[in-house]
């Protein structure tokens, strides 16, 4: 006998595994030492389990990083709404990137969403560019030159043109700190005489960002008009007065 319950349940099944196992290959084939999850439930900061359909985790300049790959296989295009439950789930999970993968593709409404709150959107006739998908998962944790300063600007060490993912500290009484610029002409007239190269920092960047200070301890040295005022802000400053949900 038919049964329509059990077939949209091997759909969805046979959906995942797939996504998981073009996610393992492309990781190995990178060379990477990251092991990806399939189906498995973290606890996030409010004390709720997420189900996560494909997981991993990386570490870049001292901070850890989270990926998490959400899987529909929906027979009409995925809405605004379940954008919205998705980026929930990773706000809670803290410092988690998010990808999430449609049979059937997304409304215009979701993927506007998706967008403002750096979610990547892919088809599932998109999966052949999940290789570019996991390089610049990974690269937008270190803003290249095409990065706007929304809502600021940082200065980075180059080599050869290239960031090497250290951002330029700035040492005030024994005390480390990190560059925040609101005018990117500023952060230019910095960084002539500090070095490095001028990088704008979104408010994802910002977001690892301050885990980083967090993690080590740092501070912000805050230009908020020209080189020639400058305040001084912890990271509970800035995670409070500029980091929003």
């Amino acid at each position: 006998m038919f049964n329509l319950k059990q077939e949209m349940e091997d759909k969805g099944k046979k959906f995942e595994e797939l996504v998981h196992y073009v996610y393992q290959s492309l990781l190995s084939l990178e060379g990477r030492d990251i092991q990806v999850s399939r189906d498995i439930k973290i606890l996030g900061k409010s004390g709720s389990l997420h189900q996560i359909d494909a997981f991993y985790e990386f570490e870049l300049v001292g901070v850890n990083h989270k990926v998490a790959i959400e899987c529909k296989n929906h027979a009409r295009a995925i809405t605004k709404g379940s954008v919205q439950e998705f980026y929930a789930k990773l706000n809670d999970l803290d410092n988690c990137i998010g990808i999430m993968v449609s049979s059937s593709g997304f409304q215009e409404g979701a993927e506007v969403f998706a967008k403002h709150y750096g979610i990547e959107l892919l088809s599932l006739g998109e999966l052949p560019l999940l290789t570019k998908v996991i390089s610049a998962k990974i690269g937008v944790i270190l803003p290249n030159e095409k990065v706007l300063g929304q809502p600021f600007w940082t200065l980075m060490e180059e080599n050869n043109g290239q960031v090497t993912g250290s951002y330029i500290i700035y040492t005030h009484v024994k005390k480390q700190n990190f560059y925040l610029f609101l005018s990117k002409k500023t952060a230019e007239v910095v960084c002539e005489k500090a070095g490095g190269v001028v990088r704008g920092i979104s408010h994802l960047h910002l977001r690892v960002l301050i885990s980083f200070a967090e993690l080590h301890e740092l501070d912000f040295i805050f230009f908020p008009y020209d080189e020639k005022l400058v305040l001084k802000l912890t990271y509970e400053d800035v995670k409070g007065h500029f980091l929003y949900i």
